[in-house]
């Protein structure tokens, strides 16, 4: 081994290990100096072990080595704790007296917007704020820092862009953790970007506008979503815009972004490495008879360029600075190692900011790039009966995949079984829009219907992608959900790829090594299919929504409203690797609308369906419309969700459930006296004799046979 190949291995290690300390940052996250220094002495003392175990069975490993490298694992891990952000005093979280979770305060709030204003879920406009002054509801004003999550009406914000000053009147709050541990942590996940309270906004006035370049910035986006738009219409249009400068800066319609996400093609939706490469790949082949600092300046003002208008966000970052390297290799005439700029790029970024390491944009470019890296070149070798250009595409998109599979399985808990396939038939499509959207987007911003008119070109491509991701998505289990991916499984599945990749002696047992990362994923979820029994009520406005659970059968009780189905109904049936629904109950005139939402996601068999022969989920023992009896795991339940005319039911349940705060009561849960009983709502009288009563109070709860009720 030379030298110069020892210094690249020895930089290749540091890099990992400063990583792998961001990592553990995250998992070992306690906060307060005495808790982080206790958790520093316990890394080390790991790393002292492990060093003593390496130096003893490895002699060839060089022990200054091995400290250098527990070293960078320690400042990966303390420089992860030092910049988490943390509320300020004067932050605005902390100046309302008595701010509390679950609760809003009438607040007027005086700041600077950070992000450009774009449509939620809700159909309402959602944007970052930089607080300056307060005025509380007693009429106080007081100086303010810190950022704030901000919705508000669209129309509010009609014309507003980054840096404009505003003053918004509104409801203070403070966002709340999941209710449901195993969903998406909506308040973690501001956090990480400093945001530590949220304002529903009920009136934006501009006091100042924005500085002149993110004024260009917003009018040049705004162009170039015109000029797609103006012929195409939409959604093609704005799918288009989306494609080429980024879904951040597009409100793309739900519909549209959640179908090409349950297609497995989320990634096509945003500004990322595959945009970069494609621009910078055109750009050098338009500049190839140019002179290498010609091409170095062309090529370099293309990528800054690009970054700046789709913003400067950690994929398109990560790209933009391999970009940038493999200029510099053609100045220099050297031949760029495309490993080592991919990791120098992601250690930079990480310098700069290390919570972009849980940012999901940012690992799924990076192990997409990876995977390119490392499995492209194989994969095409076995593909050598098609032609050259045909192989690659497939073995650059099969590896991208392959790579990024477990990251979507962890993030996402869902698995697009047709995913590989559907890549393959749409790059080609996504190339030509990519680049034809690219060009008519820089011609529409000097000559708006020309560039138009351009984009008019890719109507056909449009409408083949949309009529492939639209076959896709109504193929059986063609988005099929795979329950929770545990992180240290996550590991696992990747540090076997690595040693297919890079142990050329493990290569010939590949296909056992495969077949061990799927036993490795799909074990706990077979295991959980074939034993799990459990009842989980899901609170909600209007009623409570019971999902039982009997090994691989689910029957769901209520369903809600639309938003309860898509924020707390799906995500727990994607957790669970639930894509079969047995039955579900509830009463006719609520049912249809929520229903036919929820089969847009997964299958649903039976509906109010009480002849316990076809069921396998529950017993049956009588229901209708306002109720149902029934038998599970040798408890007796009975789910009062409508009117019920007497209490006469012939036995006595064990558990009785409320699930609407209308139509609690005391009377007949007295004449019933069930062992427990599950209330909608905390304005009921608890105090039952011999009931143990247990509210719904904005919470899950979960029963368990044998080991009864608790709180998730």
């Amino acid at each position: 081994m030379d030298l110069t190949s020892e210094r690249v291995k020895i930089i290749y290690g540091l890099s990992v290990c400063y990583i792998v300390g961001l990592l553990l940052g995250e998992v070992w996250n306690w906060e307060g100096k005495e808790k982080l220094l206790i958790a520093v002495a316990l890394l080390v003392i790991l790393i002292f072990c492990f060093s003593r175990f390496l130096n003893y069975y490895c002699s060839f490993i060089k022990i200054g080595h091995i400290l250098l490298f527990s070293a960078f694992v320690v400042v990966g891990f303390v420089y992860y704790h030092w910049r988490l952000p943390h509320p300020e005093s004067l932050d605005i979280s902390k100046q309302v007296v008595g701010i509390s979770y679950g609760k809003s305060y009438p607040v007027e709030v005086e700041g600077i917007v950070l992000t450009q204003p774009k449509i939620n879920r809700n159909l309402k406009a959602k944007f970052i704020l930089l607080a300056k002054n307060l005025i509380d509801e007693s009429g106080k004003e007081k100086r303010v820092t810190g950022k704030v999550y901000v919705t508000s009406p669209l129309l509010e914000v009609s014309g507003v862009y980054p840096s404009t000053t505003v003053r918004l009147e509104g409801n203070l709050y403070l966002p709340s953790p999941p209710l449901n541990p195993e969903g998406f942590d909506f308040a973690e996940y501001l956090r990480k970007q400093g945001v530590f309270s949220g304002l529903a906004a009920k009136s934006v006035t501009v006091i100042e506008k924005g500085n002149w370049w993110q004024g260009l910035l917003y009018q040049t986006r705004k162009r170039i979503i015109q000029t797609h738009i103006r012929f195409l219409g939409m959604p093609y249009g704005s799918l288009v815009s989306s494609m080429v400068i980024g879904s951040r800066a597009v409100d793309l319609d739900w519909e549209t972004e959640e179908s090409f996400r349950l297609a497995g093609l989320s990634h096509t939706l945003a500004a990322s490495g595959f945009h970069v490469s494609l621009l910078l790949a055109v750009v050098l082949s338009l500049t190839a008879s140019l002179t290498p600092d010609k091409r170095f300046f062309v090529g370099s003002l293309c990528l800054l360029g690009y970054a700046t208008i789709t913003g400067f966000y950690p994929s398109i970052l990560r790209a933009t600075l391999m970009g940038m390297a493999g200029l510099v290799a053609i100045l220099q005439e050297r031949q760029v190692r495309i490993s080592g700029s991919l990791l120098l790029a992601g250690v930079i970024l990480l310098v700069i900011n290390p919570m972009w390491i849980w940012d999901i944009g940012f690992q799924l470019s990076f192990m997409a790039v990876w995977g390119l890296i490392t499995s492209t070149s194989p994969l095409a070798r076995h593909l050598d009966f098609l032609p050259s250009t045909i192989a690659n595409i497939v073995a650059a998109t099969v590896a991208a995949t392959i790579w990024t599979l477990p990251l979507q399985w962890y993030h996402f808990h869902r698995f697009p079984l047709y995913g590989i396939i559907t890549n393959i038939l749409v790059t080609p499509l996504v190339i030509v829009i990519t680049l034809v959207g690219i060009v008519a987007a820089f011609i529409g911003v000097f000559i708006p219907l020309l560039g138009s008119g351009i984009s008019f070109l890719l109507y056909p491509f449009l409408w083949l992608l949309f009529g492939i991701v639209g076959i896709s998505n109504k193929l059986p289990f063609s988005s099929l959900a795979v329950g929770r991916l545990h992180v240290f499984n996550l590991i696992l599945v990747y540090l076997i790829f690595l040693a297919i990749s890079y142990k050329p002696e493990w290569r010939k047992y590949r296909l056992s090594l495969i077949l061990l990362a799927f036993g490795i994923v799909l074990t706990p979820l077979i295991h959980q299919k074939l034993s799990l029994i459990q009842v989980t009520a899901i609170d909600s406005d209007e009623e409570t929504v019971l999902v039982i659970q009997n090994r691989n059968k689910t029957a769901v009780i209520n369903l809600g409203d639309k938003k309860t189905i898509y924020f707390d109904l799906i995500p727990f049936l994607e957790n669970q690797g639930v894509n079969q629904v047995e039955a579900v109950f509830s009463k006719t005139d609520k049912t249809p609308h929520p229903l036919m939402f929820l089969k847009k996601y997964l299958s649903v068999k039976h509906v109010n369906e009480y002849d316990s022969r076809r069921l396998e989920s529950i017993t049956i023992i009588e229901g209708n419309d306002n109720y149902l009896l029934f038998k599970l795991a040798d408890e007796k339940w009975l789910v009062i969700y409508g009117e019920v005319a007497n209490g006469d039911f012939g036995f006595n349940p064990d558990i009785l459930v409320i699930t609407n705060k209308g139509i609690y009561d005391k009377m007949l849960m007295e004449k019933l006296k069930p062992q427990y009983a599950l209330v909608n709502g905390m304005k009921v009288d608890m105090k039952v004799e011999g009931v143990t009563v247990i509210p719904m109070t904005n919470s899950w709860i979960r029963w368990l046979p044998k080991k009864g009720f608790s709180h998730l």
